[in-house]
């Protein structure tokens, strides 16, 4: 069981040509690691903090060219069995997009951050610092509605570039695009370095890396404007990923594993929708398919559902939506640390959703989530809420 506590306050201002939002979330849960029939491991108390400070202003430096600046603060404090670990995380996201008379885009990013991870097991803080990203995606435009955007982000920590590319083709109703892009997942300080009940360090794990190729087709409505639309719409798409340096969960002693890279994995599948409108009202099927493997070990992947069917309908009263969406999603593999995989069961999830739109001031949501109480469980020993009841009204001044 676990209780948890959330206090969101947001904040937007206008000065001059200049947006500016604030955004504070506090968090806290105190619950039980539940224990496992095939794990000796018994229920532990655990207690979590979680804070999130940022602040934006974005707006125009001259007719031709945008800018953006973003800083946040994000603090995780984790409490069990008398082992108290903290990470921290500064940031700061500056962006400028410039547009020029020919149509081409481009946008530079430059992103710094800092993180600290703090433990009772540790003699000593560790921090990573001086953490620097750079980067550039260009929009060319080549005629006809034929557009290329190459990217690049360099990653000063690692002496890193991770590249990708985007050929496109874009009409008022259709959209084709292919791309290809290289992923790259560096390992936390709490992988790093972390000794906790749970988890062991590994200062040796490497940052894992992907490639992904991807080929879309969308068609939307005949018309649309952002309260009514008309006709029918439809998508496909299909992927490829190449993972190295696979992240994967070693046993080191009982109920407790360390991450290490041994492994890489593939993973393809496909997604496709279609929907019709008729005014006030929307009808929409998506499905989606996802197989991946571990090629050293010739292993599903973990956390991967096969299939995942949704439907949704909606229906405009006024200044109200409400929507029905039913999700099927079939059964996966998960384990516990790293013993063997087991399977959890297939799920099918009601929901119900109610929120306005075209009020000035005022934002309402209200839902029932799970509406027929179904059980199910996303990871071995960590069962989902079932059915749950939510409210929120929010109001800007």
């Amino acid at each position: 069981k676990t209780q948890t506590n959330r206090i969101t306050v947001l904040g937007q201002q206008t000065f001059g040509g200049w947006l500016v939002h604030q955004r504070f979330v506090a968090a806290s849960a105190n619950g039980t690691y539940p224990g496992d029939v095939t794990n000796t491991v018994t229920p532990t108390d655990y207690k979590s903090k979680n804070l999130l400070a940022s602040a934006d202003a974005s707006g125009t430096l001259n007719d031709d060219l945008d800018f953006s600046l973003q800083v946040s603060h994000i603090l995780d404090r984790d409490e069990a069995t008398g082992t108290t670990t903290t990470t921290s995380r500064d940031l700061v996201n500056t962006d400028f997009t410039q547009t020029l008379t020919s149509g081409l885009v481009i946008r530079t990013f430059v992103d710094a951050a800092h993180d600290k991870l703090k433990s009772t097991t540790l003699n000593k803080e560790r921090s990573l610092t001086d953490k620097l990203e750079l980067g550039q995606i260009w929009e060319i435009p080549l005629g006809n509605g034929f557009a290329v955007q190459p990217g690049a982000r360099w990653l000063q920590f690692h002496d890193k570039f991770v590249s990708a590319i985007a050929l496109s083709h874009s009409s008022d109703e259709r959209r084709v695009w292919l791309t290809y892009s290289e992923g790259f997942r560096e390992p936390s300080l709490y992988d790093l370095y972390a000794d906790t009940t749970f988890t062991a360090p590994n200062p040796e794990l490497e940052p894992e890396q992907a490639k992904q190729i991807e080929l879309g087709f969308t068609q939307e409505p005949d018309k649309k404007t952002s309260t009514y639309s008309q006709g029918f719409t439809w998508g496909i798409s299909i992927y490829g990923i190449d993972y190295s340096n696979f992240f994967e969960n070693q046993t080191v002693s009982v109920g407790r594993t360390k991450k290490v890279n041994q492994a890489s994995a593939v993973a393809y599948g496909g997604e496709l929708s279609a929907g019709i409108a008729r005014g006030t009202r929307t009808l929409m099927l998506s499905y989606n398919h996802l197989q991946g493997e571990i090629e050293t070990t010739n292993e599903p992947l973990t956390l991967a559902p096969r299939h995942q069917v949704t439907v949704a309908a909606t229906q405009s009263f006024g200044p109200m939506v409400i929507e029905l969406r039913d999700t099927y999603t079939s059964s996966f593999y998960d384990r516990v640390f790293a013993g063997p995989l087991r399977k959890l069961p297939d799920a099918n999830i009601l929901d119900l959703n109610l929120r306005s739109m075209g009020f000035t001031r005022w934002e309402f949501k209200f839902g029932i989530l799970n509406v027929l109480d179904r059980p199910r469980e996303i990871t071995i020993g960590y069962p989902e809420p079932q059915r749950t009841l939510y409210f929120s009204a929010l109001r800007y001044l």
